[in-house]
């Protein structure tokens, strides 16, 4: 497998996306192509006295930064490292691509470069999300902001393809986000969706609330991109939160530092459960091959495991995979 990382985009250096690329090569068989100022790149690797025979650079000489708009950006900037990277793709010279920056424009590469799957109406991202019983994913968690039925329906399909194929779960449960368990609850986006989706062969579990996205028992949490985006950002916060009250209230007496102590390393696998680094990003779902979108001040874990992540996504063929089941659906939708 082949992995292009765009090492020029995002918040941190491109140091550590390097080193973070040296890392993946070093625990697998992954070949890398870094994207970005050569100058920069072949600078930080000849700091290593390593020769990484898995490694190799493909040069751009321009960046999409953060708050630029990633449509416009797109468009002026056909040399952007991002954009270089989702070509590679397109031309089959990697088999994915991961970037940490600017994720509409990291959206918008996929869309110009790799394209649709044939038949997919919206692509999607899928967030992983810590549970009490492992992980699950949200989808859609920002690629779109308005949302019908049939898109729920295919972020439905797609989701639950990732999760058998990648968090490795044999028979994903699948549910709806919605304001209540009943069938006749939500706006008419959600009815309609609800009742597409519960003809579809796999196992849907019905509506979920808010409360049950993190208690482990569903594993494709499906919504609209607005709600999916929200819940994300406030599931990223509310981890925070937590482990800094945990460390005020540790603060204030003796016995709750010697009780925390001894529970140093449950405290600490906590945490780990909440670190967004553990798959390195956000695979995109729907597109003719795969992409993951990576926070802005990803460090190198999150680097690492964003490329194990998309080689792991390549080999299960998970694009193919997901256009013989959006097919399948199209034809017994008509």
């Amino acid at each position: 497998m082949k992995i292009a990382v765009d090492v020029m985009s995002g918040e941190s250096p491109p140091k550590t996306l390097i080193q973070g690329a040296l890392k993946a090569v070093e625990e697998s068989d992954v070949e890398v192509v870094l994207v970005g100022d050569e100058t920069t790149i072949y600078k930080e690797l000849e700091q290593h006295s390593q020769s990484y025979k898995q490694i190799s650079v493909v040069h751009a000489s321009e960046i999409i930064a953060m708050d630029e708009s990633p449509a416009k950006a797109c468009r002026k900037k056909k040399d952007a490292s991002v954009m270089v990277a989702g070509a590679l793709v397109a031309k089959k010279k990697t088999d994915g691509f991961f970037s940490p920056g600017n994720t509409g424009a990291t959206l918008a590469s996929s869309l110009f470069s790799i394209k649709r799957i044939e038949g997919v109406k919206r692509p999607a991202l899928a967030s992983i999300l810590p549970t009490v019983k492992g992980y699950a994913i949200l989808l859609d968690a920002g690629a779109n902001v308005d949302s019908d039925p049939e898109h729920l329906a295919q972020f439905a399909i797609m989701g639950e393809i990732f999760v058998k194929k990648i968090l490795e779960i044999p028979e994903p449960r699948v549910g709806l986000l919605n304001i209540g368990e009943e069938d006749i609850k939500g706006n008419e986006l959600s009815q309609k969706a609800f009742e597409i989706i519960k003809t579809i062969d796999f196992n849907f579990i019905g509506n979920i609330e808010g409360h049950d996205i993190f208690e482990g028992d569903v594993d494709v949490i499906v919504c609209d991109g607005f709600t999916g985006n929200i819940v994300l950002k406030l599931s990223e916060g509310l981890g925070s939160v937590v482990m800094r009250l945990i460390k005020n209230e540790m603060i204030k007496n003796y016995k709750y530092r010697l009780g925390a102590y001894m529970a140093k390393s449950a405290l600490r696998s906590v945490k780990e459960r909440f670190n967004p680094a553990t798959y390195g990003g956000a695979p995109l779902l729907g597109i003719n091959g795969c992409a993951l979108v990576g926070h802005g001040n990803t460090g190198e874990l999150a680097t690492k495991n964003a490329i194990l992540t998309t080689a792991k996504m390549a080999r299960a063929k998970l694009d193919k995979l997901i256009k013989k089941s959006i097919h399948l659906h199209t034809l017994s939708t008509g």
